[in-house]
């Protein structure tokens, strides 16, 4: 008996995991080469991809978990609001902190790009889908307006207002001359009043349900190029993905 029950158990798993799997490659045009969501090691718009590697959202998709009632602020180059796969997904909150309308305008598509990544709609024969296609968006173009004042506004401070995301998304970086030694400077002002600040919103946001910081690890690929004085250097990566928002989105679907 318990054999029996091992075996269809195995069955029914393996049938929910096809479904599911048909699902997450069919639905839109373009999900088929989202190797992140499902990878079937093909070679499409990628190379080189791996079974298996992947973001394992299959039974999370099955049972409906899309980011439902979550709001995530991308922090990045804006948002094109208007864009067909986003427009659906966005809610109040977004500004532009040069002119202080709530249209971030995108002059790069970086921040599109990610807020696509994370909540593009599903099913709407559209491009591809999200890894959270429910979750709300929220926008701000803090690269180009890089203050202390706009970081602070555009990561949740203060608590009161719009500070009502659940996820942070911080998918900016930058590309110094010289590698910095952070814990020569992590007593500094600007250092200590940012660690305050996300460690109040993490603990203290949305009446005390808190919110989750996600960082990007850089935006190289398979080198890393910088300028010193007039001398030119390419530091060489073994990591083949980069932009580690893909699978740090991860989170959302399970908040």
């Amino acid at each position: 008996m318990y054999i029996k029950k091992t075996l269809l158990s195995c069955c029914l798993l393996g049938a929910f995991s096809s479904l599911a799997a048909d699902h997450l490659t069919n639905s839109d045009p373009l999900t088929p080469y989202q190797w992140h969501l499902n990878n079937t090691g093909h070679n499409g718009l990628t190379t080189n991809t791996v079974a298996g590697e992947d973001l394992n959202l299959l039974n999370t998709d099955m049972q409906g978990i899309k980011g439902d009632g979550v709001t995530v602020t991308v922090i990045d180059s804006g948002i094109e609001l208007s864009h067909p796969d986003l427009v659906n997904n966005v809610t109040t909150g977004s500004l532009n902190l040069l002119t202080g309308t709530a249209t971030p305008t995108d002059n790069t598509g970086h921040g599109t790009a990610v807020a696509g990544i994370i909540a593009a709609q599903a099913n709407n024969n559209i491009g591809g889908r999200g890894v959270a296609p429910n979750a709300d968006l929220v926008g701000f173009n803090y690269l180009d307006a890089q203050t202390m004042n706009n970081w602070l506004q555009s990561h949740g401070m203060p608590l009161t207002g719009s500070a009502n995301s659940r996820v942070y998304n911080q998918s900016y970086s930058s590309k110094p001359a010289l590698f910095k030694n952070v814990d020569a400077e992590e007593h500094t002002l600007s250092l200590q009043l940012k660690e305050r600040v996300m460690q109040q919103v993490s603990l203290n946001s949305n009446n005390g349900l808190g919110a989750l910081f996600v960082k990007s690890a850089g935006n190289a690929f398979y080198q890393y190029t910088t300028f010193l004085a007039v001398r030119h250097f390419k530091y060489f990566r073994m990591s083949s993905n980069n932009h580690l928002i893909t699978r740090a989105c991860h989170f959302i679907t399970l908040i």
